[in-house]
């Protein structure tokens, strides 16, 4: 997941390092992001907001996207070639990103992770279809 929403960039999130919480309109979001956003706001429609450089929209702040690894408390001893770390609890699952609901930015960043019960069902957590073409 890191790698996609990363798309080549080493920086906090793929447009680089600017926090993305100013309200200003020449923002790489545009205006109404994250504290920007009305009280009543939900998830924002796919391309709204600028694609990575990968194509990929969304990857920021949208949804806590599911992702297949289990819970582990840190990387050590994390799979090296993307596959999915299947050890550790099994009961939690990894969450990336960050969604609507965070209004602070260092949860929304490429790096970010939470875990949660694998059965968890709430409006801020999705998941990404993808498949090879």
């Amino acid at each position: 997941w890191e790698y996609a929403a990363r798309a080549g960039s080493e920086s906090l999130f793929h447009w680089g390092n600017e926090e993305p919480l100013a309200c200003a309109s020449d923002h790489p979001f545009g205006a109404n992001f994250l504290s920007c956003r009305p009280a009543t706001a939900r998830t924002d429609p796919v391309g709204r907001y600028s694609a990575n450089a990968f194509g990929l929209f969304g990857v920021h702040g949208n949804v806590w996207e599911w992702v297949e690894d289990c819970s582990n408390t840190s990387y050590s001893g994390a799979p090296s070639d993307g596959s999915p770390w299947l050890s550790g609890d099994c009961t939690r699952r990894m969450r990336r990103s960050g969604a609507w609901t965070d209004t602070d930015s260092s949860r929304i960043r490429s790096a970010n992770r939470g875990r949660n019960l694998r059965d968890l069902r709430v409006p801020s957590t999705g998941l990404r279809v993808a498949r090879d073409l």
